[in-house]
């Protein structure tokens, strides 16, 4: 029972002094980067929330705020409760744990949170945070931006951070964003309240595991730790989801694979794989010219997207002539 206290005050610890405010130190910052994807679909913006200069990252927490009369959350994972954006690869590890992951619709903020857990390394690379896919409910124009942000570094010590905003005439609007350094601190009290939530719910699911077992705890903190928004939910799924459609493609099964290849766009929209595998399968030439048109607008060096759409272009043309002969 001791044993059980002390690891699960252990984390709580953990969390707790992750988030105290330290002083800033005289670094250089990290770049939190809003970017638009192009997907050729006027009732879809699809942002990635990037990170450039990363270097002994430990922990963030990030608010962003959007026009909720223009844009919505699409929700990445409705089997839990809320809304909740999509976590990227720079947190597709278990030992990353993502403490919330929240869109309120009504304030149009988006709260996201995550701290690794030790003894776990610090990420030292740039990448992909999270993705927001937002549904086109107004005429624009579009404006994403950070209203707080923090990074603490695996010493406990705050990281400098520079931030961008996103503004956008349209969907499909390439503007560069403009930089701002971040100012204001973000609010600390429901931080606590998450923190002391997270021990007491930690310390009930270690006793009852002990109870069900008859046995001490030991090894690493149980699955159960895992909260609304973690990675391997919509991230890992999606690539599951993808790899599944693949191979029923290979075996010819190709309604199979359109929904495999359907699931894994609903919870990944930025999964560029996916888009081509669907595009592969699909039965109608201008969904199929959708599909390798988002593809390649993901991944610019997509040699097979590049040729399927060059394909349909052949096609299409084909098809012109014969008519204009015809007639």
């Amino acid at each position: 029972m001791i044993f059980l206290l002390k690891k699960s005050l252990g984390l709580w610890l953990i969390l707790f002094i992750l988030f105290i405010p330290w002083p800033a130190q005289a670094d250089e910052p990290v770049q939190l980067i809003l970017r638009n994807l192009p997907l050729q679909d006027d009732r879809l913006l699809v942002m990635t929330i990037q990170l450039e200069n990363v270097a002994d990252l430990y922990g963030a927490e990030i608010q962003l705020r959007y026009d909720s009369t223009q844009l919505k959350v699409r929700d990445e994972d409705p089997r839990l409760e809320g809304v909740q954006i999509a976590p990227g690869p720079l947190l597709a590890f278990d030992d990353r744990f993502v403490a919330l992951n929240e869109a309120n619709a009504q304030a149009g903020l988006i709260d996201f949170v995550f701290t690794l857990l030790k003894p776990a390394p610090p990420i030292n690379q740039a990448g992909v945070l999270a993705t927001v896919a937002f549904e086109v409910t107004g005429s624009g124009p579009f404006k994403v931006e950070v209203a707080q942000a923090k990074f603490v570094s695996s010493k406990l010590t705050a990281m400098p951070v520079a931030t961008t905003v996103l503004a956008l005439a349209g969907p499909q609007d390439l503007e560069p964003v403009s930089r701002q350094p971040i100012a204001a601190r973000f609010p600390w009290s429901w931080i606590w309240a998450i923190a002391g939530i997270l021990g007491i719910v930690i310390t009930a699911l270690l006793l009852l595991r002990q109870a069900a077992a008859g046995t001490g705890v030991t090894g690493s903190l149980p699955a159960a730790r895992r909260v609304p928004g973690v990675t391997a939910s919509p991230t890992h799924t999606a690539v599951l989801l993808t790899e599944q459609g693949r191979r029923a493609m290979a075996q010819g099964h190709l309604a199979q694979a359109y929904d495999r290849f359907s699931q894994a766009i609903e919870l990944d929209p930025a999964n560029a794989a996916a888009w081509l595998g669907k595009g592969l399968v699909a039965q109608q030439e201008t969904e199929k010219r959708i599909c390798f048109q988002r593809a390649l607008a993901l991944e610019p060096g997509n040699t097979q997207a590049q040729v399927e759409l060059q394909r349909l272009d052949t096609s299409m043309k084909g098809f012109v002539n014969h008519e204009n002969y015809s007639s």
